[in-house]
């Protein structure tokens, strides 16, 4: 059947879901595959419980998917609410900080996602990390995620956010895909 992974990002609005989302997207793009993107706001305050949906396969995507393979859970408050939506054999990356304990659901595996933002030098970068998370998950080279980023981002900011990716990827070991569930389905 060939790849077909659906990739979600949640958190509350102002947590740059969109800006990850197009990033997923455009890896999707650079890797030779197609996306389709499904938002879901349901809040416009800053705070609410949003999601952003990017579904990858080989050939043209049509339609989303209803349960994610591999969710980015900025939020961990949001966590309750996206288990049901996650695939059984599916991921939960949560941003939780270091030493803390997640949920009893083998799915989630925690990430002290703001804690790498911020010493890549924001905690707004925390979508970036979580982005770079997985870009290594799915086998994506570290040069074609450096080279994406530079069609969004120019000067410093650029910089900041290729340092957020490189936390997500070379720091984050695969061998954490495997703590919960099976790998996510390789699309070199």
């Amino acid at each position: 059947m060939g790849v077909d992974i659906n990739i979600r990002v949640t958190g509350g609005a102002g947590q740059g879901l969109h800006t990850v989302g197009g990033l997923l997207g455009r890896l999707a793009i650079a890797t030779g595959h197609h996306f389709h993107a499904t938002q879901d706001y349901m809040s416009r305050i800053r705070g609410g419980r949003n999601s952003y949906s990017v579904r990858i396969r080989e050939i043209p995507v049509r339609a989303g998917r209803r349960q994610a393979d591999i969710t980015i859970s900025l939020d961990p408050g949001h966590l309750p609410h996206i288990l049901s939506s996650t695939a059984p054999a599916g991921i939960v990356v949560c941003d939780l900080p270091a030493g803390t304990a997640g949920s009893g659901d083998p799915r989630v595996i925690t990430a002290p996602l703001k804690e790498m933002a911020v010493s890549a030098g924001s905690p707004i970068l925390a979508n970036i990390v979580g982005a770079g998370i997985v870009a290594r998950a799915l086998g994506i080279p570290q040069d074609t995620v450096e080279r994406v980023l530079a069609l969004e981002f120019k000067g410093d900011f650029l910089e900041k956010n290729r340092v957020a990716a490189r936390l997500g990827t070379r720091r984050w070991p695969s061998e954490r895909w495997r703590a919960g569930a099976s790998s996510p389905p390789d699309t070199r």
